[in-house]
Protein backbone atom coordinates (compact mmCIF):
# COMPACT_ATOMS: atom_id res chain seq x y z
CA UNK A 1 0.00 0.00 0.00
CA UNK A 2 0.91 3.67 -1.10
CA UNK A 3 0.11 5.83 1.77
CA UNK A 4 -3.25 4.43 2.38
CA UNK A 5 -4.29 3.57 -1.13
CA UNK A 6 -5.93 -0.08 -1.60
CA UNK A 7 -4.24 -1.99 -3.93
CA UNK A 8 -6.18 -2.95 -7.48
CA UNK A 9 -7.50 -6.05 -5.97
CA UNK A 10 -9.03 -4.53 -3.04
CA UNK A 11 -10.35 -1.49 -4.94
CA UNK A 12 -11.91 -3.92 -7.03
CA UNK A 13 -13.31 -5.70 -3.97
CA UNK A 14 -14.80 -2.45 -2.84
CA UNK A 15 -16.68 -1.43 -5.70
CA UNK A 16 -17.73 -5.08 -5.88
CA UNK A 17 -19.23 -3.96 -2.06
CA UNK A 18 -20.81 -1.00 -2.98
CA UNK A 19 -22.90 -2.71 -5.43
CA UNK A 20 -23.77 -5.63 -3.21
CA UNK A 21 -24.38 -4.29 0.22
CA UNK A 22 -27.33 -2.13 -0.69
CA UNK A 23 -28.77 -5.45 -2.55
CA UNK A 24 -28.16 -7.83 0.18
CA UNK A 25 -29.93 -5.03 2.66
CA UNK A 26 -32.68 -4.77 0.14
CA UNK A 27 -33.69 -8.36 0.31
CA UNK A 28 -32.64 -8.96 4.05
CA UNK A 29 -35.35 -6.04 4.44
CA UNK A 30 -37.87 -8.12 2.14
CA UNK A 31 -37.25 -11.72 2.99
CA UNK A 32 -35.84 -11.64 6.42
CA UNK A 33 -36.33 -8.96 8.32
CA UNK A 34 -40.19 -7.44 7.52
CA UNK A 35 -41.28 -9.84 10.67
CA UNK A 36 -39.56 -8.15 13.09
CA UNK A 37 -39.94 -4.50 14.33
CA UNK A 38 -39.68 -1.52 11.90
CA UNK A 39 -37.08 -0.26 13.97
CA UNK A 40 -35.20 -3.10 12.71
CA UNK A 41 -35.56 -2.83 9.10
CA UNK A 42 -35.09 0.99 9.43
CA UNK A 43 -31.78 0.27 10.49
CA UNK A 44 -30.48 -2.54 8.08
CA UNK A 45 -32.08 -0.15 5.34
CA UNK A 46 -29.92 3.35 6.67
CA UNK A 47 -26.61 0.50 7.36
CA UNK A 48 -27.34 -0.59 3.59
CA UNK A 49 -26.96 3.15 1.95
CA UNK A 50 -24.56 4.04 4.71
CA UNK A 51 -21.66 1.61 4.67
CA UNK A 52 -21.01 1.91 0.57
CA UNK A 53 -20.99 5.45 0.80
CA UNK A 54 -17.99 5.53 3.14
CA UNK A 55 -16.94 3.29 1.16
CA UNK A 56 -17.21 4.97 -2.29
CA UNK A 57 -16.08 8.04 -0.19
CA UNK A 58 -13.00 6.60 0.70
CA UNK A 59 -12.01 5.07 -2.50
CA UNK A 60 -12.53 8.80 -4.32
CA UNK A 61 -11.05 10.37 -1.51
CA UNK A 62 -7.85 7.88 -2.15
CA UNK A 63 -7.78 8.42 -5.42
CA UNK A 64 -8.19 11.91 -5.76
CA UNK A 65 -5.17 12.15 -3.44
CA UNK A 66 -2.95 9.59 -5.22
CA UNK A 67 -3.78 9.57 -9.21
CA UNK A 68 -4.51 6.00 -9.58
CA UNK A 69 -7.35 4.76 -11.23
CA UNK A 70 -9.58 1.59 -11.09
CA UNK A 71 -11.38 0.95 -13.97
CA UNK A 72 -13.64 -1.78 -14.53
CA UNK A 73 -15.32 -3.54 -17.58
CA UNK A 74 -18.61 -4.58 -17.18
CA UNK A 75 -19.98 -6.23 -20.34
CA UNK A 76 -19.49 -4.75 -24.19
CA UNK A 77 -22.40 -3.00 -25.14
CA UNK A 78 -21.13 -3.82 -28.79
CA UNK A 79 -18.88 -6.15 -30.26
Amino acid sequence: MIDGLPQLMNAKFFLLLIFLIPLSGALLNAFVFRKLGINTVATVATLAVFIPFLLSLWLFLNMLLSGHVVSINLFDWIN
